[in-house]
């Protein structure tokens, strides 16, 4: 009798254990279910509407996100370069190219750690408002944590991080649209240690 107790116990131990793991998992992937990518850029067209999967429901929830509704824009997010390598604070990186067609885009960056920012008075978030335009239209931006001359976004200097592109009022937002989408290159320019 105690026998079939403690066996018991043991598979339920295992089963909740296997369960709180695989969700735990599911939520810190960097790809969820109905994600879509394009280059190294990834969106939830429909993070923000009630046809969301639950893990992406669960994931934002748990981060406190207020994903944008449909028909309000998309927002891009990478953790890796165009190169597929991890983006980190200790590099620099150059994001350039045509941005889609939207009223308004915002470029800032994330990082893993809690409380991880640049430092206070540093441009560390750009717009589409404030940006300097090439001649054929595009935008290039320096994401450093060290100083650099034009569009300049500042990033923590150490960990891992994510490049966080929103469009506002913009087309990307139907969810079809988004795979159609000529999003910028994220290309490493160098990197410290």
């Amino acid at each position: 009798m105690l026998r079939n107790i403690i066996q018991i116990a043991v598979i339920l131990a295992l089963a909740f254990g296997g369960g709180i793991w695989s969700v735990r998992a599911m939520l810190e992937r960097a790809v969820r279910p109905g994600s879509v990518t394009v280059s190294a850029w990834t969106a939830y067209p429909v993070a923000g509407t009630p046809a969301a999967d639950p893990y992406t429901k669960a994931h934002i929830a748990r981060n406190g996100e207020l994903p944008l509704g449909a028909g309000e824009g998309l927002t891009f997010a990478a953790t890796k370069d165009s190169a597929g390598d991890a983006i980190t604070g200790n590099c620099s990186y150059r994001i350039e190219g045509q941005m889609p067609a939207s009223r308004l885009w915002t470029l800032h960056a994330e990082g893993f750690r809690r409380g991880q920012t640049p430092v206070e008075g540093l441009p560390d978030a750009l717009h589409s408002r404030r940006v300097l335009y090439g001649p054929d239209g595009g935008v290039r931006v320096l994401a450093s944590a060290a100083a650099q001359p034009d569009n300049w976004l500042a990033i923590p200097s150490e960990g891992p991080l994510s490049l966080v592109l929103t469009f506002y009022d913009t087309e990307l937002a139907s969810g079809s649209r988004a795979y159609e989408a000529e999003m910028p290159q994220i290309l490493k320019v160098g990197c410290d240690g």
